[in-house]
């Protein structure tokens, strides 16, 4: 069925969308896929109708009618039909919301049907390939990567989601939902990259849209450091960390208000990591300064910083805390004290 669709989408001028294609759930009379935008200018999502005529040819019927009830009612509630088709043995109806109407349509007309992926040295990452969209009444946040990595990545996630007692009701950290594999793409690199040459999306549902980077929303100090270091002492403990090939999880646009992970591509098996003690000696440094960052006000500073120390230090890790060479060490003086130095430092 599958790759029915995804004819369906390069004849009909979809082809960019097709490496998205997923089963999103069934229906009294038909299945449900939906189409997903890998691309800078989306998100957009396009819904495909499946009837399957060959095992219930009777529902034929319905699919007319809904293609009716889909032309006929003009509701910024009801999707936009884009396209249809009806064969002997299937019938399609591609849909797709007011908003995302508009941005299909441009790529439609445009005939691009090569996604523009970049491979960033200095990220050790795709771009221009992630989005966040709603999933089932939540946020899921979809990511491509090379095959490899998001098998491992999964796992990683699994076990971690279940160390601080994560679920789709509780998302500290993103909850893995499923890995699909893409076909080749061509990637824009300035290095050779043969991990790439098996790609796949990971999509993980997330707690919030709006990160610190993006969000007025207000923080509590004390909640949010105390959130931040359980997820980091959770991490710590599988072992694992949140940095890769010098970069973090830890940062201004992939954490929430409330301090629970949106992002979380440089999470990493310890056994991968040829330094596991700096690494996570980084997550660590990246964290106070992170908390540095968002709280100018001392006393709110202060508050984070204790609330810090005593959740991460009070599951026995203190070790972790001592190998910070700036000085945030395993009592709460010298975490402070680290604090202030960062403060006068910034300035």
């Amino acid at each position: 069925m599958a790759e029915r669709l995804r004819a369906f989408l390069a004849d009909e001028g979809f082809g960019s969308l097709a490496a998205g294609l997923l089963f999103a759930h069934a229906r009294q009379y038909s299945t449900v896929w939906t189409a997903e935008l890998l691309h800078p200018t989306g998100p957009a999502v396009l819904q495909l109708f499946v009837y399957d005529l060959a095992a219930d040819p009777i529902t034929v019927v319905d699919a007319h009618e809904e293609r009716l009830a889909l032309t006929e009612l003009d509701s910024p509630l009801v999707p936009r039909l884009l396209a249809e088709l009806f064969a002997p043995d299937l019938a399609v109806l591609a849909v797709a919301s007011a908003s995302d109407t508009e941005l299909l349509a441009v790529l439609r007309d445009s005939g691009q049907e090569a996604l523009d992926i970049i491979y960033e040295p200095d990220l050790d990452r795709l771009v221009g390939a992630d989005h966040i969209h709603p999933l089932d009444g939540r946020w899921a946040r979809t990511s491509l990567m090379s095959r490899t990595r998001a098998v491992s990545l999964a796992g990683l996630m699994q076990r971690l989601a279940g160390a601080v007692g994560a679920s789709a009701d509780r998302l500290h950290v993103p909850v893995f939902m499923h890995v699909a594999e893409v076909e080749a793409l061509d990637i824009r690199s300035p290095l050779p990259l043969p991990e790439y040459a098996e790609l796949a999306t990971l999509t993980a549902v997330i707690s919030s849209l709006q990160p610190l980077g993006m969000s007025p929303s207000e923080m509590y100090p004390h909640g949010f450091a105390e959130r931040l270091f359980a997820t980091l002492h959770a991490v710590h403990g599988l072992p694992a960390t949140l940095s890769r090939a010098g970069r973090c999880s830890i940062h201004i646009d992939g954490i929430t208000p409330k301090g629970e992970l949106g992002d979380v591509y440089y999470l990493t098996d310890g056994a991968q990591t040829p330094d596991l003690p700096r690494a996570q000696t980084n997550d660590l440094f990246q964290a106070i300064e992170l908390l540095d960052g968002v709280f100018p006000e001392s006393d709110d500073l202060r508050a984070a910083v204790e609330a810090a120390i005593d959740v991460y230090a009070a599951h026995g890790a203190r070790m972790h805390l001592g190998r910070l060479a700036a000085g945030f060490a395993a009592d709460r003086s010298a975490g402070l004290g680290l604090a202030d130095e960062l403060r006068r430092a910034r300035r």
